[in-house]
C-alpha cells in the first residue's frame, strides 16, 4: 500500500512540475512574440495579430492567429485567414508552422491573392545559429490584379506542388544554400495563356554573403564589395517535350555590372521552336532561348539529340557560345 502511494505522490508531483513548466514555457513564447513584434515595429513593419491563443497542453505549445496582418514599410499590406504555430516535446529542435488562406499581398500596384489545398512551413534548429526552413504549397493559385478594386486580373499562376527550401551553410555566417521546385506550373496574362504546355522547373544554389543583399543599389555595392556570389549548381525547366539543365555563377563587379557564367544543356528542343511556329504562347525570352539552342548550341552525346550553350556575361558584353548578342547595364553606378 506505501508502494502505492509513493508512487501516487510522484506521479501527481511529475505532473504539477511538467503542468508548471508547460505555463511557463507559455507565457516565455508570449514575451517572445511581444518582444519580436517591437522588433519589427521599429523597422518599420507593423504585425498585429487580434486573437492570439496558446494551446496543446501537455505535450505540444501551439500558438494560433486568427487574420494576422503585417504593414510593410513600403506601405502594402500582408495578410492571412490564420497562422499557426506547433512545437512538440517530442521533436523539441522542430517548429511547424500552418496557414490558412487566402494569402493577401496589397500594395500601390495592385494585389496578389494566393489559395492552396495545403501551405505549411518547418523550421529546424541544428544550433542556436543554423536552421533551415522548409515552405511546401499544394494546389497554389496566385491571381494579380492592378491598383484598382474593379480592374481586370493581369495575371493568374497556378501549380500543382510548389517547394522552397533554405538553410544557412554550417560554418558560414551569411551564406545560404536554397532549393526551389514547383510542378504543374500553368498561367495566364490577361486572359491569355502564359505558357504551351504545364510546366516544371528546380534550381539549387548557393549565396554567399547574402546578409548584404536587401535589394537596394547600396546592398548591390555592399555585396561586390564583400566578394559575394551566387552560384547555381543546378537549374531545371522542363515544358512539354523539351527539358533544359543548367549550372553556372554570377557575381557583381565593383562598377557594378554583373558578370556571369552559365552552362546549359537543351534536349527536344524542337518540340519548344514547333511551339513558337505554331503559334503557340511561349514566352519571349523561353522562346528566344530555344532559338539559340538550335542556331547557336554544340552537340552533345545524350538522349533528345541535347545541344550545348555557354552564356557568359563580362564587362556588360554578352555572349553565347562566343557570339555577342548585346550588352546589359549595370546594376548600380560605381560611386553608389
Amino acid at each position: 500500500m506505501r508502494k502505492i502511494v509513493a508512487l501516487l505522490v510522484l506521479v501527481v508531483l511529475v505532473v504539477a512540475g511538467w503542468t508548471g513548466a508547460w505555463f511557463w514555457a507559455k507565457d516565455r513564447v508570449l514575451g517572445e512574440m511581444d518582444q519580436a513584434i517591437a522588433r519589427l515595429a521599429q523597422d518599420g513593419v507593423e504585425v498585429s495579430c487580434p486573437d492570439r491563443a496558446v494551446g496543446g497542453w501537455p505535450f505540444r505549445m501551439e500558438v494560433t492567429c486568427e487574420t494576422p496582418v503585417a504593414r510593410l514599410r513600403d506601405g502594402g499590406t500582408l495578410a492571412a485567414e490564420a497562422v499557426a504555430a506547433v512545437w512538440h516535446v517530442m521533436d523539441p529542435k522542430l517548429v511547424l508552422v500552418f496557414a490558412e488562406g487566402p494569402l493577401t499581398v496589397e500594395g500601390e500596384r495592385g494585389r496578389a491573392v494566393t489559395t492552396f489545398e495545403t501551405l505549411r512551413a518547418s523550421l529546424r534548429l541544428e544550433d542556436l545559429r543554423t536552421g533551415r526552413v522548409s515552405v511546401m504549397a499544394e494546389k497554389p493559385v496566385t491571381v494579380v490584379t492592378g491598383p484598382e478594386a474593379a480592374a481586370d486580373d493581369l495575371a493568374e499562376l497556378a501549380a500543382d506542388r510548389a517547394e522552397l527550401h533554405l538553410r544557412q551553410v554550417p560554418g558560414h555566417d551569411g551564406d545560404f544554400d536554397l532549393a526551389a521546385t514547383v510542378t504543374g506550373l500553368d498561367g495566364a496574362t490577361y486572359g491569355a495563356p502564359l505558357l504551351p504546355a504545364p510546366a516544371s522547373a528546380g534550381v539549387n544554389l548557393t549565396l554567399t554573403k547574402a546578409v548584404a543583399l536587401d535589394g537596394t543599389p547600396g546592398g548591390y555595392a555592399r555585396w561586390a564589395a564583400a566578394g559575394g556570389m551566387l552560384t547555381i549548381t543546378e537549374a531545371v525547366l522542363e515544358v512539354g517535350g523539351t527539358t533544359i539543365r543548367a549550372e553556372g555563377a554570377a557575381t557583381v563587379e565593383p562598377d557594378g555590372r554583373p558578370k556571369a557564367t552559365l552552362d546549359a544543356v537543351g534536349s527536344d528542343v524542337e518540340w519548344l521552336t514547333a511551339a513558337v511556329k505554331a503559334g503557340k504562347p511561349v514566352p519571349p525570352p523561353l522562346a528566344a532561348l530555344g532559338s539559340a539552342f538550335l542556331l547557336l548550341g554544340r552537340p552533345v552525346e545524350g538522349e533528345g539529340s541535347p545541344k550545348a550553350l555557354t552564356i557568359s556575361v563580362d564587362e556588360g558584353a554578352v555572349t553565347a557560345n562566343g557570339l555577342p548578342l548585346g550588352t546589359v547595364p549595370p546594376l548600380f553606378s560605381g560611386g553608389s
